[in-house]
């Protein structure tokens, strides 16, 4: 987000999941998004230290060495558009964070003449695991999310209805659920993931479900599609790319 709005070289530190843009790779490492090494940050001495809300067992330390910071909320829609809003006047870049903002919530609103009750039924599957020839523990998109609302965006509803935000389900109960689409983010940092083809086959085990019997079947292998920030633009797209939205461009 910092790039997005022209700051990227006021950064002097970033995470070891920082990869994007690529110039993002030459900046120091302050350790892994969960536990960022409160040494390193101290060593580049920053001015002010960008952080989430789950960040803050590292708060107290921070204030106790008299080091700035600022805390964002990446978790829904309205928090990573104030994000952008509260970047923008850090960086000087107010007019670029109005901009953004404005493009990313006109991207989140569904496509005219949206109906939740006609639109095809995607299932959003964000890991699970994998190989074996049958689908178990995936967890999945839930309600009232970041990741919710993209799916309406793209102009589907939820095929899950139930009351969790990141429900984790057995292939039975995907069976029930019975969506007309799935999508599933398959990018492996680690490198441990079987292939597409692979990960194709363990769902012929739910030859019945609608998805699966009609081909529907969609594999998102890219590292941004759970990083919440401007690139949810590209989700989105691809989401659209993948499914054929009827009506619509992508």
């Amino acid at each position: 987000m910092v790039f997005a709005l022209g700051g990227g070289d006021r950064l002097v530190g970033v995470t070891e999941h920082c990869r994007f843009p690529p110039e993002a790779a030459a900046i120091a490492k302050i350790g892994s998004y969960q536990t960022p090494n409160l040494e390193a940050v101290m060593a580049l001495r920053p001015d002010l230290v960008l952080a989430l809300e789950e960040h803050a067992p590292a708060f107290p330390l921070l204030d106790s060495l008299g080091i700035a910071r600022a805390v964002f909320d990446h978790r829904t829609l309205p928090g990573i558009l104030d994000s952008l809003t509260r970047l923008g006047a850090i960086l000087a870049r107010a007019e670029t964070g109005g901009r953004l903002r404005a493009e990313l919530a006109a991207a989140f609103r569904p496509p005219e003449g949206y109906d939740a009750e006609r639109a095809p039924a995607l299932l959003f599957v964000i890991g699970r695991g994998a190989g074996g020839g049958l689908v178990a523990n995936a967890a999945v998109i839930g309600r009232d999310n970041l990741y919710d609302r993209l799916i309406a965006a793209a102009g589907f509803r939820n095929a899950y209805a139930g009351s969790l935000a990141y429900p984790v389900l057995s292939g039975e109960g995907i069976a029930l659920l019975n969506p007309e689409h799935i999508v599933e983010a398959v990018y492996d940092e680690a490198g441990t993931m079987p292939a597409a083809d692979a990960l194709r086959k363990d769902w012929l085990a739910l030859g019945g479900v609608r998805a699966v019997k009609n081909g529907n079947l969609h594999f998102i292998d890219a590292d941004h599609a759970l990083v919440p920030g401007m690139r949810l633009l590209l989700l989105k797209r691809e989401l659209m790319n993948a499914a054929h939205v009827p009506g619509e461009s992508p």
